[in-house]
């Protein structure tokens, strides 16, 4: 078979040590390296980090994380406004010193990514710290990866430990979650990022961050299969409801659906919106206080002598029928 290359629009040239890295270079390290050489040739006098992250469908910290793995691996070097300088470069590598406490959460943030440890420096603090080592082993277990960890992988691992100072249960906590991932560390680095930005610092907070999303996903399953939406992302407004719903109990979330169906034939987010609305504005926080304001309110029209009694759903469609009608209409 023979392949040709074909060099009509021009050549992109690389540095040839991208070769001999190649097995520890990521996707998105990749990626951006490509980005540059063809955008500026070997100098890239005015990089924005926005700008590359749109090019290339990246998140900001994504594109910086990046930007910091190619000047650690000596493909690329930053000058200028935003670029790391000696004194900055020397108090991230340079060891805590007894008076400084080893689990602080205070970093020095250097062009807005975390640091890029080069292979004596992992080799160091693995060793020098036990809690690495157990973790980098259990990485390498036939329970996880089965086989050693990559650079790039042992350098997100000891990124998480010694730049994020998140502790050995909050890091096996994240490792669990990500075993079934096509890149099971990037994905548990991408969610450690994403959680120090958060200020989720702590072990406990994790968890809790952890029940806070399950008991999210939870209530959404059950709100898409009540309105029978299951197979299909939810729009904005419909996030948004979800949201501001999940407080309540279900069951009187429920009967609000009934309601709203009884009284307009379809399932109407806004007009059961509404009626969960004038729960919270009475204080209702169960179907048995909803039936029972029903009650009262039907037992008073009654006294009142109105021209027909009312079912259940009247005390919410005399409220609302007006306003949704309106709304109607002004869509038709």
């Amino acid at each position: 078979m023979k392949v040709t290359i074909n060099y009509t629009e021009g050549v992109l040239s690389l540095p040839l040590g991208v070769l001999d890295k190649i097995e520890a270079i990521g996707e998105n390290e990749l990626k951006l390296l490509l980005y540059i050489c063809s955008n500026m040739g070997k100098t890239l006098t005015d990089f924005k980090s926005e700008s590359a992250a749109t090019a290339l469908g990246f998140s900001r910290v994504e594109v910086e994380n990046a930007l910091a793995f190619l000047r650690g691996a000596g493909f690329v070097k930053i000058s200028g406004k935003g670029a790391p300088s000696k004194e900055d470069e020397a108090q991230q590598k340079a060891p805590a010193t007894k008076e400084e406490p080893q689990k602080q959460h205070k970093v020095t943030v250097v062009s807005n990514a975390p640091p890029q440890y080069s292979g004596p420096e992992l080799d160091r603090i693995v060793t020098e710290n036990k809690a690495l080592d157990r973790l980098r082993n259990e990485c390498e277990s036939s329970s996880f990866f089965a086989r050693p960890l990559r650079p790039a992988e042992l350098n997100m691992l000891v990124t998480m430990y010694d730049y994020f100072r998140f502790d050995e249960a909050y890091i096996l906590q994240l490792l669990a979650m990500s075993k079934d991932k096509s890149q099971p560390m990037k994905f548990a680095y991408s969610v450690a990022v994403a959680n120090f930005e958060k200020n989720i610092v702590t072990y406990e907070g994790l968890l809790e961050e952890l029940a806070r999303i399950e008991e999210k996903n939870s209530f959404e399953a059950k709100m898409k299969k009540l309105f029978g939406i299951e197979k299909r992302t939810l729009t904005t407004r419909e996030k948004r409801f979800f949201e501001e719903w999940q407080g309540y109990d279900y069951e009187l979330i429920h009967y609000a659906y009934e309601l709203t169906v009884d009284s307009t034939g379809n399932a109407s987010m806004p007009y059961m919106n509404k009626i969960i609305t004038s729960f919270a504005e009475q204080g209702i926080r169960s179907v048995e206080e909803a039936k029972a304001s029903n009650e009262k309110h039907r037992a008073e029209k009654k006294d009142q002598k109105t021209q027909s009694s009312f079912d259940e759903t009247e005390f919410f469609q005399i409220a609302l029928e007006s306003t949704y009608k309106k709304k109607s209409a002004k869509k038709d």
